[in-house]
């Protein structure tokens, strides 16, 4: 085909491309080029007051140092989304990923953070101004779905279930939902074996319903009208 584009010259451009942004990183101070491998965390987008509970910027100057390196963008927004907003393009946020390496505390803010902003949207859905919730869990969609990829938590990830019930996802994120609840399933139910065998009767109750959501979203009915589990 004449509009295919060899291998070569893809490669290129692509090496190119990481050329001008690792330049660009090289200039970044010490402090500067921690925060930018931070924000490599967010998906889709975040704002200012999630830079600061999950990436712990030292100033808005480091952000705004990052905007005029081109390795942050700018995007205006609703108010009801936050207004303005920053977006890592995929090419620079791939290379600010490879120089944070795991870490898996940032992630678990990072769930944490989704977790709880997901939650009190939701709740405020059938509210006066729900169709504002509504387009705030919309903006923050790719963050809620890659914070319940990631997370360890069996709570966060429980929460975060709520919320793409909620929202009704599209098919291939029920499936990741069915996927990434699964592991809790057990572990949520290993949580209440324990509570029994340390003479903890409490705890068992408090636990249960996690066990019996997860179980729920965690199954092939999951978006279907809802079947009650025996415990």
């Amino acid at each position: 085909s004449l509009l295919r584009v060899p291998d070569r010259q893809v490669e290129h451009r692509h090496g190119s491309l990481r050329a001008v942004i690792a330049e660009s990183w090289s200039l970044l101070d010490a402090s500067e080029a921690e925060v930018a491998a931070r924000c490599s965390i967010f998906r889709g987008g975040f704002d200012l007051d999630a830079v600061d509970a999950i990436v712990l910027a030292p100033s808005i100057d480091t952000v705004e140092s990052l905007v005029d390196r081109s390795l942050l963008r700018v995007v205006e927004a609703p108010a009801e989304v936050g207004g303005v907003r920053f977006r890592m393009d995929e090419s620079v946020r791939a290379f600010a990923a490879e120089q944070l390496g795991v870490d898996e505390a940032l992630g678990e803010r990072h769930a944490s953070w989704a977790c709880a902003l997901g939650l009190t949207h939701l709740a405020r859905l059938r509210g006066p101004h729900g169709h504002h919730a509504l387009e705030r869990l919309h903006a923050e969609r790719d963050n809620l779905l890659a914070a319940l990829h990631t997370t360890q938590d069996p709570a966060t990830a429980l929460g975060l279930g709520r919320v793409w019930q909620a929202l009704g996802t599209a098919r291939g994120d029920v499936r990741l939902l069915r996927r990434s609840l699964a592991r809790y399933v057990a572990a949520l139910a290993v949580s209440i074996a324990v509570c029994f065998s340390i003479g903890l009767p409490g705890r068992p109750a408090a636990w249960s319903w996690r066990v019996q959501a997860a179980a729920r979203m965690a199954s092939p009915s999951f978006g279907s009208p809802r079947t009650e589990i025996s415990m």
